[in-house]
């Protein structure tokens, strides 16, 4: 015996720049909400008892990780909690965002972290040939240079701190991958 699960067909769907006047829309709603990058892929499915204040707990502040890469947000309202409960987790494993730590894939996650840190790896190895061109060069009264230098240096820390981050996290996700927990 398979169970269907059918996806109510109503919904709202809009751009991040909408989300203020969007969200005031459902205050003390609850439903699901699903989060999408700009080129359309799920980043992060959820549920609340109130999704404007969920809404604004993401997008507001920047707290979630993922928030900068939020594109466009689709809603479904829906009163009853154990539907909620239902749906969140049938998106969840269909659509298999990578941000759900607790109901996603793990392997997934991991490549994005990997991706990302690639990504630090790059920035950092050009950062330090610009802060080594910038010791060679002769500025004997010239601030521009220290303050480039310092610059650079203040960016170097903030990547050795994320790489640190994203190394720990993709141990994790590599670990809980191999052991078969998704």
């Amino acid at each position: 015996m398979a169970i269907v699960i059918e996806m109510p067909e109503d919904y709202t769907e809009f751009r991040r720049n909408e989300a203020t006047r969007e969200s005031a829309k459902v205050a003390g709603k609850s439903g699901i909400y699903v989060f999408y990058d700009r080129l359309g892929r799920p980043l992060y499915i959820g549920k609340s008892k109130d999704l404007s204040r969920r809404l604004k707990e993401h997008l507001g502040s920047g707290r979630s990780e993922f928030s900068h890469l939020i594109e466009s947000i689709r809603i479904y309202l829906e009163p009853n909690q154990c539907y909620v409960d239902i749906y969140e987790t049938y998106l969840i494993n269909e659509l298999k965002p990578p941000f759900n730590y607790d109901k996603a894939h793990y392997a997934e996650r991991y490549l994005i972290v990997a991706d990302r840190l690639s990504e630090v790896e790059v920035r950092l190895r050009e950062i330090e040939e610009e802060i080594r061109e910038l010791e060679h060069e002769e500025r004997p009264d010239d601030m521009d240079g220290l303050g480039d230098c310092l610059l650079a240096g203040s960016e170097v820390r903030r990547l050795v701190r994320e790489r640190a981050r994203l190394n720990g996290e993709a141990t994790r996700l590599r670990r809980r991958s191999e052991r078969g927990v998704a």
